[in-house]
């Protein structure tokens, strides 16, 4: 099978997901992107990444994944539903790796963290705390001398 090796599989090929998608090809990892939107599919093989066409609401959907090497599958799907549709679907295949979603807002963080076993993350809120702490003085802005800082946000 061509996605054999998968190692991490990134639903959701939006701005915050195609990112997620190149930093993990970029370390090394062999990633599966996956979303509805052919542009965004187009775009992330062209950066030589391996893609599929498929819906994150669709319960059935993940039973035609190549879970077998799967380590981790990231969820940056707008939609609180889809994403537990997905690991609900997820979870019917013995899928037994690492599952993170990323919530677009607090309602949707509230609502995955009561409903999923997967890691939930606020990447909003993880940006706007450590802009925060730059900008109150906790760490250095890399480059502050610069004409363009360069401000690079990790989870903490």
């Amino acid at each position: 099978e061509q996605h054999a090796a998968t190692e991490a599989i990134v639903f959701g090929l939006g701005r915050h997901g195609s990112l997620v998608a190149r930093r993990l090809h970029e370390r090394g990892l062999h990633v599966l992107g996956v979303d509805i939107d052919p542009d965004a599919l187009r775009q992330l093989r062209s950066a030589g990444i391996d893609v599929l066409y498929g819906d994150a609401g669709d319960p059935e959907f993940p039973l035609s994944l190549p879970l077998q090497q799967v380590r981790w599958v990231v969820s940056t799907v707008p939609d609180a539903e889809a994403a537990l549709a997905l690991e609900h679907g997820l979870r019917a295949t013995g899928f037994s790796g690492q599952l993170v979603h990323t919530a677009h807002g607090q309602l949707d963080a509230l609502r995955l963290t009561k409903d999923s076993r997967g890691l939930v993350l606020e990447p909003y809120a993880l940006l706007a705390d450590r802009l925060i702490e730059r900008i109150c003085g906790d760490e250095e802005i890399e480059g502050a001398g610069d004409a363009a800082p360069a401000v690079t946000v990790g989870v903490p």
